[in-house]
């Protein structure tokens, strides 16, 4: 189950499964929530580190391992730290 390799993924990895809040599936799919806004959730083993609003969150993950998307994104905002990327 795909379920279980992204949740054991969430806890070896350093990566954030950052999860943005969209009132819609397609309006996710079209780009249209590609920011933070009121604040992103954390999905896998660190979802319990922040409480944001209530609401519906989406994210995308890559097809095969790893799964998190987010890695590049801390990456670079740990080699640039002028770097504002609110999307993660």
């Amino acid at each position: 189950m795909r379920v279980l390799e992204l949740f054991i993924e969430s806890i070896n990895s350093n990566c954030d499964f950052r999860a943005q809040p969209c009132s819609s599936r397609a309006d996710f799919q079209a780009g249209r929530c590609n920011t933070c806004g009121a604040g992103c959730a954390n999905m896998g083993y660190n979802s319990n580190s922040q409480q944001p609003p209530n609401g519906t969150y989406y994210l995308s993950t890559n097809g095969k391992s790893p799964y998190c998307k987010g890695c590049m994104a801390k990456l670079a905002r740990s080699l640039l730290p002028w770097l504002n990327d609110s999307s993660c």
